[in-house]
């Protein structure tokens, strides 16, 4: 799975920072089948104007109606607003020439876009949560060229094992899997598809 990501990544977007995969389509989980499978990926650029420009040259058919026809202004404005992900969804993985020939018809990647300078301001002050909570739990990196956001990583473990600690101060014996369950727990707590059923009740349990 690694080297194939290495291989889509480096030969059909623009210049990445960081990058990681995620989700179970990478990571299979306990008691889930998925019915289709969607890679999900987080790419990390040092300017994402810079990249959205280069990248609909290279791949113009990932965006949407509006983004292929409004100013590029309008795509950078909406990416860097909210948690500073802006996602490209559900795109066949075939349509990438190096994967034409692949056997599954239905396997597709959905791809998200941060700044390197917006993804280290989450992972060090938890400012959204959308990036920091996603790295809380298990993810493949295959691109890993920024020191930067690497000592940022690290930050964002630390703090989340010292506050699953604490949020389990209380029993007086607390196993491994406890803390992991209370951690990965933690971007779920203000998930909108986990109040309204829309996620896996079991999501966490069959994470850890």
């Amino acid at each position: 799975m690694k080297e194939l990501l290495q291989k889509l990544v480096s030969n059909h977007f623009p210049p990445i920072k960081y990058a990681f995969g995620y989700g179970s389509a990478v990571f299979k989980q306990a008691n889930y089948t998925a019915p289709d499978t969607v890679i999900d990926l987080i790419l990390v650029v040092e300017d994402t104007k810079k990249f959205h420009d280069a990248n609909m040259n290279m791949n113009y058919k990932h965006y949407s109606y509006f983004a292929k026809r409004l100013p590029l202004d309008f795509t950078n404005t909406v990416q860097n607003s909210g948690c500073g992900l802006y996602f490209n969804p559900l795109i066949n993985l075939k349509s990438f020439n190096s994967f034409a020939d692949i056997n599954n018809n239905t396997a597709k990647i959905k791809y998200g876009v941060i700044s390197e300078s917006n993804a280290i301001k989450d992972l060090t002050s938890w400012d959204s949560f959308g990036l920091a909570g996603r790295m809380q739990k298990p993810v493949l990196p295959f691109i890993m060229n920024s020191p930067r956001l690497d000592e940022a990583l690290q930050l964002n473990l630390k703090h989340a094992m010292n506050l699953a600690i604490f949020l389990n101060y209380h029993q007086q014996e607390v196993t491994l899997e406890q803390l992991f369950m209370t951690l990965c727990a933690f971007s779920y707590k203000g998930d909108i598809r986990m109040r309204f059923k829309m996620e896996n009740p079991d999501k966490v349990k069959n994470l850890v």
